[in-house]
Protein backbone atom coordinates (compact mmCIF):
# COMPACT_ATOMS: atom_id res chain seq x y z
CA UNK A 1 0.00 0.00 0.00
CA UNK A 2 1.56 3.59 -0.86
CA UNK A 3 0.99 5.93 1.81
CA UNK A 4 1.81 9.95 0.63
CA UNK A 5 4.00 11.97 2.91
CA UNK A 6 3.82 15.55 2.32
CA UNK A 7 6.74 18.19 3.33
CA UNK A 8 5.58 20.78 5.70
CA UNK A 9 8.21 23.29 7.13
CA UNK A 10 -14.09 25.97 41.77
CA UNK A 11 -11.69 28.67 42.43
CA UNK A 12 -10.12 28.85 45.97
CA UNK A 13 -11.48 32.95 46.51
CA UNK A 14 -12.82 35.10 44.32
CA UNK A 15 -11.66 38.78 44.68
CA UNK A 16 -12.94 42.08 43.18
CA UNK A 17 -10.60 44.62 43.17
CA UNK A 18 -11.53 47.87 41.62
CA UNK A 19 -8.77 49.93 40.20
CA UNK A 20 -8.63 51.97 43.20
CA UNK A 21 -6.92 48.97 45.22
CA UNK A 22 -5.71 46.97 42.53
CA UNK A 23 -1.95 46.26 42.67
CA UNK A 24 -1.52 47.10 46.48
CA UNK A 25 -0.24 44.72 49.40
CA UNK A 26 -2.61 46.40 52.20
CA UNK A 27 -0.98 46.34 55.73
CA UNK A 28 -2.78 44.80 58.68
CA UNK A 29 -4.92 47.19 60.36
CA UNK A 30 -7.85 47.70 63.11
CA UNK A 31 -11.09 47.41 61.22
CA UNK A 32 -14.70 48.29 62.49
CA UNK A 33 -17.65 45.93 61.56
CA UNK A 34 -19.98 48.19 60.06
CA UNK A 35 -22.99 48.20 57.93
CA UNK A 36 -23.07 46.66 54.56
CA UNK A 37 -25.88 48.75 53.68
CA UNK A 38 -23.68 51.39 51.57
CA UNK A 39 -20.96 49.46 50.77
CA UNK A 40 -19.39 51.54 48.07
CA UNK A 41 -17.88 50.41 44.69
CA UNK A 42 -14.16 50.05 45.32
CA UNK A 43 -14.31 47.76 47.95
CA UNK A 44 -13.05 44.37 48.46
CA UNK A 45 -15.16 41.26 48.02
CA UNK A 46 -13.98 37.86 49.41
CA UNK A 47 -16.23 34.71 48.71
CA UNK A 48 -15.57 31.89 50.63
CA UNK A 49 -14.82 28.92 48.42
CA UNK A 50 -17.47 26.32 47.92
CA UNK A 51 -18.35 25.67 51.44
CA UNK A 52 -18.49 21.80 50.09
CA UNK A 53 -22.00 22.13 49.43
CA UNK A 54 -23.15 24.18 52.86
CA UNK A 55 -24.11 27.25 52.82
CA UNK A 56 -22.72 31.55 52.75
CA UNK A 57 -23.46 33.12 55.67
CA UNK A 58 -24.76 36.26 55.93
CA UNK A 59 -22.46 38.82 54.60
CA UNK A 60 -20.46 40.90 56.64
CA UNK A 61 -18.70 44.30 56.45
CA UNK A 62 -15.34 45.83 57.59
CA UNK A 63 -14.03 49.41 57.06
CA UNK A 64 -10.46 50.04 58.02
CA UNK A 65 -10.08 52.60 61.02
CA UNK A 66 -8.72 55.73 59.25
CA UNK A 67 -8.58 54.44 55.95
CA UNK A 68 -10.94 54.28 53.21
CA UNK A 69 -10.31 50.29 52.88
CA UNK A 70 -13.14 48.61 53.11
CA UNK A 71 -14.11 44.61 53.12
CA UNK A 72 -17.53 42.41 52.42
CA UNK A 73 -16.70 38.66 53.56
CA UNK A 74 -19.05 35.49 52.77
CA UNK A 75 -17.81 33.06 55.18
CA UNK A 76 -19.33 29.74 55.04
CA UNK A 77 -22.21 28.84 57.86
CA UNK A 78 -20.70 25.44 58.15
CA UNK A 79 -18.68 22.83 56.59
CA UNK A 80 -20.50 19.11 55.92
CA UNK A 81 -19.07 16.14 57.06
CA UNK A 82 -15.30 14.94 55.32
CA UNK A 83 -15.02 18.69 54.79
CA UNK A 84 -11.90 20.88 56.41
CA UNK A 85 -12.41 23.80 57.94
CA UNK A 86 -9.88 26.27 56.50
CA UNK A 87 -9.24 29.58 58.41
CA UNK A 88 -8.12 32.40 56.34
CA UNK A 89 -6.87 35.87 55.70
CA UNK A 90 -6.02 35.73 51.87
CA UNK A 91 -6.56 39.15 50.98
CA UNK A 92 -8.24 40.44 54.06
CA UNK A 93 -5.98 42.68 56.19
CA UNK A 94 -7.82 43.00 59.18
CA UNK A 95 -6.35 42.60 62.67
CA UNK A 96 -7.39 40.29 65.57
CA UNK A 97 -10.69 37.81 65.67
CA UNK A 98 -11.83 39.70 62.15
CA UNK A 99 -8.62 38.71 60.10
CA UNK A 100 -10.23 35.27 59.42
CA UNK A 101 -12.89 33.44 58.20
CA UNK A 102 -14.26 30.39 57.34
CA UNK A 103 -14.04 28.59 54.50
CA UNK A 104 -14.53 24.70 53.82
CA UNK A 105 -11.79 22.51 51.55
CA UNK A 106 -12.11 18.86 51.02
CA UNK A 107 -8.75 17.53 51.81
CA UNK A 108 -7.33 14.15 51.49
CA UNK A 109 -4.37 12.74 53.87
CA UNK A 110 -2.12 11.31 52.65
CA UNK A 111 -2.34 13.89 49.90
CA UNK A 112 -4.01 12.44 46.88
CA UNK A 113 -1.91 13.53 43.46
CA UNK A 114 -1.66 11.91 39.76
CA UNK A 115 1.06 10.22 38.77
CA UNK A 116 2.87 10.76 35.61
CA UNK A 117 2.37 9.27 32.27
CA UNK A 118 3.77 5.35 32.18
CA UNK A 119 4.50 2.61 29.09
CA UNK A 120 2.21 0.04 29.94
CA UNK A 121 2.28 -1.98 26.64
CA UNK A 122 3.82 -1.30 22.84
CA UNK A 123 1.96 1.49 21.53
CA UNK A 124 0.09 2.80 25.11
CA UNK A 125 0.92 5.23 27.81
CA UNK A 126 -1.56 5.39 31.23
CA UNK A 127 -1.56 8.32 33.82
CA UNK A 128 -4.09 8.10 37.22
CA UNK A 129 -5.82 10.89 37.67
CA UNK A 130 -6.36 10.89 41.52
CA UNK A 131 -9.05 13.10 43.08
CA UNK A 132 -10.22 13.84 46.21
CA UNK A 133 -13.90 13.44 46.94
CA UNK A 134 -15.97 14.26 49.72
CA UNK A 135 -19.35 13.59 48.48
CA UNK A 136 -19.74 10.32 50.83
CA UNK A 137 -19.04 12.73 53.84
CA UNK A 138 -15.84 11.54 53.95
CA UNK A 139 -12.61 12.73 52.44
CA UNK A 140 -11.93 9.56 49.86
CA UNK A 141 -8.90 9.35 46.60
CA UNK A 142 -10.74 8.62 43.78
CA UNK A 143 -8.73 7.58 40.70
CA UNK A 144 -9.20 7.51 37.29
CA UNK A 145 -7.35 6.21 34.47
CA UNK A 146 -6.47 8.22 31.50
CA UNK A 147 -4.52 6.54 28.16
CA UNK A 148 -3.14 8.13 25.23
CA UNK A 149 -1.13 6.67 22.20
CA UNK A 150 2.78 6.66 22.76
CA UNK A 151 5.47 7.91 19.93
CA UNK A 152 5.32 6.22 16.88
CA UNK A 153 1.64 5.92 17.05
CA UNK A 154 -1.77 7.63 16.35
CA UNK A 155 -5.33 7.69 17.77
CA UNK A 156 -7.15 7.42 21.04
CA UNK A 157 -7.87 4.48 24.03
CA UNK A 158 -9.85 3.97 26.54
CA UNK A 159 -9.27 1.05 27.53
CA UNK A 160 -5.04 0.98 27.27
CA UNK A 161 -5.39 -2.07 24.80
CA UNK A 162 -7.16 -0.59 21.26
CA UNK A 163 -7.35 2.59 19.68
CA UNK A 164 -4.07 3.07 18.77
CA UNK A 165 -1.95 2.49 15.34
CA UNK A 166 1.09 2.48 14.07
CA UNK A 167 2.25 5.13 12.43
CA UNK A 168 2.55 4.18 7.96
CA UNK A 169 5.93 3.80 6.92
CA UNK A 170 8.10 4.52 3.86
CA UNK A 171 8.68 1.75 1.47
CA UNK A 172 12.21 2.33 -0.66
CA UNK A 173 12.80 1.23 -4.00
CA UNK A 174 14.74 -1.82 -3.05
CA UNK A 175 11.12 -2.60 -0.93
CA UNK A 176 12.61 -1.88 2.81
CA UNK A 177 10.73 0.27 4.96
CA UNK A 178 11.60 3.34 7.22
CA UNK A 179 9.08 3.72 9.84
CA UNK A 180 7.07 6.83 10.36
CA UNK A 181 7.17 8.36 14.02
CA UNK A 182 4.58 10.82 15.98
CA UNK A 183 4.83 12.42 19.13
CA UNK A 184 3.05 11.23 22.50
CA UNK A 185 -0.44 11.56 22.29
CA UNK A 186 -0.63 11.99 18.63
CA UNK A 187 -4.62 11.16 17.48
CA UNK A 188 -4.55 11.65 13.90
CA UNK A 189 -2.24 9.85 10.77
CA UNK A 190 -1.30 13.71 9.62
CA UNK A 191 0.87 13.60 12.99
CA UNK A 192 2.93 10.78 11.70
CA UNK A 193 6.36 12.04 9.79
CA UNK A 194 9.44 11.02 9.02
CA UNK A 195 12.11 12.69 10.36
CA UNK A 196 14.50 15.40 8.97
CA UNK A 197 17.67 13.54 7.24
CA UNK A 198 15.15 10.30 6.06
CA UNK A 199 16.94 9.04 2.82
CA UNK A 200 15.04 7.13 -0.14
CA UNK A 201 14.96 5.94 -3.28
CA UNK A 202 12.10 5.61 -6.10
CA UNK A 203 12.25 5.18 -9.67
CA UNK A 204 13.91 8.83 -9.99
CA UNK A 205 16.26 9.21 -7.87
CA UNK A 206 17.55 9.15 -4.42
CA UNK A 207 15.71 12.15 -1.83
CA UNK A 208 16.71 13.36 1.95
CA UNK A 209 14.21 15.01 3.83
CA UNK A 210 15.42 18.42 4.92
CA UNK A 211 12.73 18.80 7.30
CA UNK A 212 9.95 16.72 8.96
CA UNK A 213 7.77 14.89 6.37
CA UNK A 214 4.49 14.36 7.23
CA UNK A 215 1.89 12.09 6.36
CA UNK A 216 -1.37 13.52 4.45
CA UNK A 217 -3.41 11.23 5.56
CA UNK A 218 -4.51 10.36 1.88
Amino acid sequence: MHIKYKYAFFVKILVLILPMLSGTNAIAETCDIVPCDNFPTYGTVLYAYGCGGGTLDTAKCYRGKGSTRWFRVYKCFYCPDGYTEIYTNDNFTCDADQKFYLACECICTPECTATGWTDITTGYQQKINNYCSCSSGVAKCNPTTSYRCAAGYYGSSTDGKTGCTKCPTLTRKDGTENPGTSSVGATSITNCYQPQGTEFEDNVGVYKFTGACFNTGE
